[in-house]
C-alpha cells in the first residue's frame, strides 16, 4: 500500500554533507548500550544550517559542547543502519534513532521506516543489539531538512527528479510564451500571462497553479492543467508580478483570456500610506476640544493603487 503524503517531495541530493557532532557519550537504549556522537547533518554548502547545527550542539542534551566536531565528506550511499530506539515527539510524531556506519546517532523519520517496510528491505537482529536495516540509504535535502531516506523509494525518486531539474538551464525570458505553463525545480507551477511595467520596472506576470495531494505537475495531463487553471480563475483571477523567475521546464499551454489588466493583483496592487491631510485635520479638531476630552489622535491611513501598465 502506498504511503500517503501531502504534496510531491521537492529537494535535492547534496554532493557533500557536513555533520556537526556532539561529544561521544554513552547511551542506554532498548537496542543496546553503546557510545556514540549525536549528529546534526546538513548540506556542506548551507552555511546558515551549519551555524544552526553548531547552536544545537551547544544546547541541552547528551554530549552538548561549545566546541563541536565538524566533519565534511562526500554524500556516499549508506549500506545499512542500526535502529536502537524510538523517540516520541510532540503532537504524536515519532522518529527512530539509528546509528550510521560512522557511529553517528541520528534520526530516521517514520515515513522512511514505512518505505523500508514497503520495499521489503531485509531486517535482522544486529549482533550488538537493535535492528539491522539493510539499505541502501542516502542523505537528501527534503524541504527545509536534511534527512536520511531509502534509495529508490518514492521520496528519493521525486527528490532525484527535482535534483535533475535544478541542473537544467533556467528558461530564458525571450523563450516565454503567453499561456505557457512552466515548472520550477521545486515543482512550483505558473502560467505566464505577459509583461508589465510595475513601479517603473519591467516585470513578468504569472498565475500560480497549485497541484495538491500526490499530484505531480511533471506528469499532469493537459486536462489536469486546464482544470487547475480554471480553479485559479475562481480565486478572483489572481495573478502576481515579479522581476525574475526560476522556471526550468515548459509542461503545457493554456488559452489565456483577453484583458488581463482587469485581473486583481493579490500581492502588490495597493500600498497603505498615511493620509497626511486627514491626520492633520483630526489633530486640529482634537486640539480644539477641552483638554479633558482630547485623545491621542491615530494616524489616518489611505489605500493607494499602484500603477501597473501592461506592455
Amino acid at each position: 500500500m502506498a504511503v500517503k503524503r501531502y504534496g510531491i517531495a521537492a529537494g535535492s541530493i547534496p554532493e557533500k554533507i557536513t555533520a556537526v557532532l556532539r561529544t561521544k557519550v554513552g547511551y542506554k537504549t532498548p537496542g543496546g548500550d553503546f557510545k556514540a556522537k549525536a549528529a546534526f547533518v546538513t548540506g556542506a554548502d548551507s552555511k546558515s544550517s551549519i551555524e544552526t547545527s553548531k547552536r544545537w550542539a551547544e544546547s541541552y542534551g547528551p554530549g552538548k559542547t561549545s566546541k563541536p566536531e565538524v566533519v565534511t565528506q562526500d554524500n556516499k550511499v549508506i549500506p545499512h543502519l542500526r535502529a536502537v530506539d524510538l523517540d516520541e515527539r510532540g503532537e504524536g510524531g515519532r522518529a527512530w534513532k539509528v546509528l550510521t556506519p560512522e557511529g553517528w546517532y541520528v534520526d530516521l523519520r517514520e515515513d522512511v521506516i514505512l518505505d523500508v517496510f514497503k520495499a521489503g528491505c531485509k531486517m535482522s537482529k544486529h549482533p550488538d543489539g537493535g535492528l539491522l536495516l539493510e539499505g541502501p540509504f542516502q542523505w537528501v535535502k527534503y524541504g527545509t531538512q536534511t534527512r536520511i531516506v531509502l534509495v529508490n523509494s518514492d521520496i528519493y525518486r521525486e527528490i532525484s527528479e527535482s535534483n535533475d531539474l535544478k541542473k537544467l538551464a533556467k528558461i530564458r525570458s525571450t523563450d516565454l510564451v503567453v499561456g505557457g505553463v512552466y515548472v520550477s525545480s521545486s515543482r512550483k507551477v505558473g502560467v505566464y500571462i505577459g509583461k508589465v511595467l510595475f513601479k517603473g520596472k519591467k516585470c513578468f506576470a504569472w498565475v500560480s497553479l497549485c497541484f495538491y495531494g500526490d499530484k505531480d505537475p511533471l506528469k499532469a495531463s493537459q486536462a489536469e492543467i486546464v482544470a487547475e487553471f480554471k480553479q485559479a480563475q475562481g480565486y478572483a483571477w489572481c495573478y502576481q508580478v515579479a522581476q525574475s523567475f526560476n522556471f526550468t521546464s515548459k509542461i503545457g499551454d493554456i488559452a489565456v483570456p483577453p484583458n488581463p489588466e482587469k485581473w486583481f493583483d493579490y500581492r502588490e496592487q495597493y500600498d497603505w500610506v498615511e493620509d497626511v491631510a486627514a491626520t492633520a485635520e483630526a489633530y486640529r479638531k482634537n486640539r480644539s476640544l477641552p483638554h479633558w476630552q482630547q485623545i491621542e489622535v491615530p494616524v489616518k491611513i489611505q489605500k493607494v493603487t499602484r500603477p501597473l501598465t501592461w506592455l
